[in-house]
């Protein structure tokens, strides 16, 4: 059973001070994190799963943010749930945050800093859902990028493999770009901050033609490694002496959606 002594969390304010509070009053959580058990010692009263149209998640509190409901939107697959659940919780939690929340699914992706109410419960569902402590021991825990070793590690920790795979790029210490697309179109790109380099390709633009190629021939759930041409990849013409080769392993998902990962040996 989880236990939460809330007078302890009085002076916290960020993400990281609250996730380390939750694990140290209960240092035998592992995963699957509990969530709703966690939300319930925190104060919400009430989870609900309900059809929404334009919301993922909704938080109603009173004004001391002492109790409150959650609404998820029930139209989502189950780890788009829990991470759902995980931000609102965090809304509950985050001083400054309001006591009624209705968000959508670009606020569930939000990293910029121009909404950083979202971006601050976006953070907190991640850490709560793979606290670092827990996720880089976990044996799937991969020392050097590998798919397939992230599709394990998010099946234990009941996330979405893009929700993993972003986690795990915050936490590795070294160069790592991340692409996601569908049929060979770019969808979005996110690199950590030991990447110093631009990603050429952007938004709408096609893959790379040997990786565009290359996916035309895979099946789904398959992955692909190779080393490629740094300038394939990377814009190095303001770099000094830049790596001559880069790695990149794609994973191939259902639907044509793929996720590839960038980074030097």
């Amino acid at each position: 059973m989880v236990k939460l002594e809330l007078v302890e969390f009085a002076d916290f304010r960020s993400p990281p001070e609250f996730v380390s509070g939750i694990f140290r009053q209960n240092p035998d959580l592992g995963f699957p994190v509990p969530l709703e058990d966690i939300a319930r010692a925190a104060g919400i009263f009430k989870i609900r799963y309900e059809k929404f149209d334009a919301f993922e998640g909704v938080l109603r509190a009173n004004a001391e943010k002492s109790r409150g409901i959650i609404a998820i939107n029930s139209r989502s697959w189950p780890q788009r749930q829990r991470f759902t659940l995980g931000h609102e919780l965090g809304h509950f939690l985050l001083p400054k945050h309001n006591c009624f929340m209705e968000c959508s699914a670009n606020d569930m992706m939000s990293r910029l800093r121009l909404n950083p109410i979202e971006v601050e419960a976006n953070e907190f569902s991640a850490q709560l859902l793979m606290p670092e402590s827990l996720f880089t021991s976990h044996p799937d825990y991969p020392e050097s990028p590998d798919c397939m070793a992230l599709v394990s590690l998010a099946d234990c920790c009941d996330v979405s493999f893009k929700a993993c795979a972003y986690r795990y790029q915050d936490l590795f210490r070294h160069p790592l770009g991340l692409i996601f697309s569908q049929y060979g179109e770019v969808r979005s790109i996110r690199r950590n901050e030991a990447l110093g380099f631009w990603i050429k390709v952007g938004i709408n633009d096609a893959l790379p033609n040997h990786l565009g190629q290359k996916i035309q021939t895979m099946t789904a759930n398959s992955v692909y490694r190779q080393e490629s041409a740094t300038d394939l990849w990377f814009d190095t013409s303001r770099a000094t002496n830049p790596p001559d080769s880069v790695m990149e392993e794609t994973f191939l998902q259902e639907n044509g959606y793929a996720t590839t990962l960038l980074w030097f040996e």
